[in-house]
């Protein structure tokens, strides 16, 4: 993790980013958008998203195109399962060509 602070004179604002890579990932938090109930998971291994919330059992997995019997896979998904795959090559010591850095403001 990197904490930035850029400093200017009595005239600028002070800009303060956090800045994390995918070995900075210690845990992935599933939240319910209805009930805000939460799953945490250990990013080692293999993660099963849940397809309900275990506590309100609103549908979390998949989304419908309409159609009776498609489902769509979700972006959120996508995400979990390649930040899972990103997890495991850093830990195999596979050597990218490029990093991901995710950037925030810094909490206040």
């Amino acid at each position: 993790m990197e904490i930035t602070y850029t400093t200017y004179d009595k005239y600028m604002a002070v800009e303060r980013r956090v800045m994390f890579g995918i070995n900075d990932v210690k845990s992935l938090a599933f939240e319910c958008v209805h009930c805000s109930a939460r799953i945490y998971f250990l990013p080692q291994g293999e993660i099963e998203i849940p397809k309900q919330c275990p506590e309100c059992r609103k549908e979390w997995t998949g989304r419908t195109s309409g159609k009776p019997d498609e489902i769509l896979p979700s972006p959120f998904i996508g995400l979990t399962e390649a930040t899972m795959r990103m997890k495991r090559l850093a830990a195999e010591g596979s050597e990218s060509r490029f990093r991901i850095r995710f950037e925030f403001d810094e909490p206040r």
